[in-house]
């Protein structure tokens, strides 16, 4: 474009954008900033992905192809044993399990365990008390302490669901004012209860006492999942579809086990607070619940209403971002279960303060073993996951930023569009997480994306501005993409293709079948590869098809090399001894194609709009 073929009311900053949209999208010289050799390492040496082939050891299953589960099961055995250090078988102990409940998780898709998950249960078998699971992002770690704390307390759930059991016998015998068989029915089911949100029945029953099992969780989002996660062990609807089909092997109509157990969730101190108040009159979650989850902002609100008497096991998620506090009142005989992927020193600073005992270590092998205080969780990220870094093209102005957001723009039309073409149709459609330097960061690039996307990809922006907020994105997001692979449909649905979400938000989050990760200008530096794990892990898990691809979008200002070497350094961390593939560049792909070219101009257009961003 140039002055004399361009009307002049065409602002001097979009005639510079589109010569500069024009020029990134060229080819570029080796030597360019944003272009330099493929290789910035030389390759590690790869290991075997235990992600990847536990997801297609259940995937044959279900569809009932044996001889293939049983080459993968082989698969899995074989690399499993290349340290040459015993590890947990890879089955459910049926020993270790109550049976209803080896049937549940059977019924609820996890036919076989992943390594963390198997040596979970195994370490019970342990006459050392406390358990640190650590396993790199992905690998199961949520289900694997959620089952063993289910198998801790299966006793007392059993005791207390006979005695709501006859109390609800009692009330359909007694005459006019005892329950219908429908509100039986809802007494006896299993209670989800989230703030603002009670799922239960609408029978009164007696108290059932304090908690038996105790999760922390050091946000809501995470807090959120394990309490879904639990309520499903103990009976609770689980699919995402919410639709009530009696024959589904995940219906409570097939449920063997315990009856009305109630999971109870605290996000915020405020909620710790007013269940503290109830619990004053002996009522609420902290007086009528078998499980517990809570952040410590919670559960320091709580104090010492919270009622530790009953507890068998607590679990410390994310340990190394989580307050343990709440393990300094708890009985003697309790269970301490430290979690994460990056660890690092969390658990010699919980046995340097007594919080818990020198303790068995669980890794993503699978493997048993007794603590030693040398034992320094590496942050790793799931084998396979492939890394990728892209330099924005400089404009040297104040249209830096809109310049950036082209670049990520097209990148992530051009890698979706590919993924989709390779994996065909029996694939699920590529998504993606976009992760921001902050909120309103995510509100900006959320809204410029959701221009530029729209009609290919369905973009959904949360900046966790309340508690709570980007888990339950995530989640309806997994219910609103349930079958539905079309553009229209999950946005009919509710679902979507791409979140975006603050960097704070990267442990835990739960989004489906998870493509593709972006970094976009988060000014990672080498002492960061906690973080980088954590985000990174949001895709190439157990469960989710393909490997996924992690790409981190530098600004191409004076300091880039700095940046670069930061995260190469980083990569190096989190892909140690997993993967043979090193960090790469990738360049913004060029315009090619009509469509892309009528496309890109409309980007222009769009994404240096003067208005105010909306979610």
């Amino acid at each position: 474009l140039t002055a004399r073929e361009t009307p002049s009311a065409v602002p001097t900053s979009m005639l510079a954008l589109g010569a500069l949209l024009a020029a990134s999208y060229a080819p570029s010289p080796r030597s360019s900033p944003w272009s330099p050799a493929r290789r910035v390492q030389e390759p590690l040496l790869a290991e075997f992905d235990v992600n990847a082939a536990v997801t297609r050891l259940n995937a044959a299953v279900e569809r009932e192809d044996y001889a293939a589960a049983g080459r993968i099961k082989a698969e899995i055995e074989a690399g499993r044993g290349s340290s040459g250090a015993a590890v947990a078988p890879l089955v459910w102990d049926a020993s270790a399990l109550p049976a209803w409940l080896l049937a549940r998780v059977e019924d609820l898709g996890f036919r076989f365990p992943t390594p963390v998950q198997a040596g979970a249960l195994a370490a019970r078998r342990s006459a050392i008390r406390d358990t640190v699971l650590s396993a790199p992002t992905g690998s199961g770690k949520t289900l694997a302490f959620s089952v063993r704390l289910v198998v801790e307390v299966a006793e007392q759930l059993e005791e207390r669901a006979s005695l709501a059991t006859a109390a609800v016998s009692a009330l359909l015998e007694e005459a006019p004012g005892g329950l219908s068989p429908t509100e039986a029915m809802g007494a006896l089911s299993p209670a989800l209860l989230l703030p603002g949100r009670d799922e239960s029945g609408d029978a009164t029953l007696p108290a059932r006492g304090p908690p038996a099992g105790l999760v922390v969780a050091p946000t809501a989002s995470l807090a959120e999942q394990a309490a879904r996660l639990l309520h499903s062990l103990v009976g609770g609807y689980s699919r995402e579809s919410r639709t009530y089909d009696p024959g589904a092997k995940d219906s409570l109509f097939k449920f063997g086990g315990p009856k009305a157990v109630r999971v109870a969730a605290l996000f915020t101190a405020e909620e710790g607070a007013a269940a503290a108040a109830a619990a004053a009159s002996g009522a609420g979650p902290l007086r009528d619940s078998e499980l517990l989850v809570a952040t410590p902002a919670a559960v320091a609100a709580a104090g010492e209403l919270l009622d530790l008497s009953a507890l068998r096991i607590a679990c410390v998620d994310e340990a190394d971002a989580c307050d343990g506090a709440a393990l300094d009142s708890l009985p003697p005989a309790a269970s301490r279960v430290l979690v994460g992927a990056t660890l690092g020193r969390a658990v010699a600073t919980a046995v340097e303060s007594g919080r818990v005992a020198p303790p068995v270590l669980v890794d993503g092998g699978g493997e048993v073993r007794s603590w030693a205080e040398d034992d320094l969780a590496p942050a790793l990220c799931p084998a396979g996951i492939e890394h990728r870094f892209c330099v924005a093209p400089e404009s040297g102005d104040q249209a830096q930023a809109q310049l950036q957001l082209l670049a990520l723009a097209r990148l992530l039309r051009n890698d979706l569009r590919e993924w989709a073409r390779l994996g065909g149709a029996d694939h699920p459609r590529p998504r993606a997480v976009v992760f921001t330097s902050d909120a309103a960061a995510a509100v900006r690039v959320g809204a410029a994306l959701r221009d530029s996307l729209w009609g290919e990809q369905a973009v959904a922006t949360r900046a966790g501005e309340k508690d709570g907020e980007v888990g339950a994105a995530a989640f309806k997001s997994k219910r609103g993409n349930a079958g539905k692979d079309d553009f229209e449909s999950v946005v009919r649905a509710g679902g979507a293709s791409v979140l975006v979400v603050p960097r704070a938000e990267g442990r835990g989050l739960d989004f489906p079948d998870v493509t593709h990760v972006y970094c976009f200008n988060l000014g990672l530096g080498e002492g960061d590869a906690n973080e980088y794990a954590h985000l990174a892990g949001r895709t190439g898990r157990v469960g989710q098809a393909g490997q996924g691809i992690v790409t981190s979008v530098l600004n191409a200002d004076p300091d880039w090399p700095v940046a670069l070497s930061a995260l190469t350094a980083i990569v190096c961390v989190v892909a140690r001894d997993t993967t043979g593939r090193s960090l790469e560049a990738v360049a913004v792909p060029s315009l090619e194609e009509d469509e892309d070219v009528r496309k890109g101009l409309d980007d222009l257009l769009a994404l240096t709009e003067e208005r105010e961003p909306s979610e």
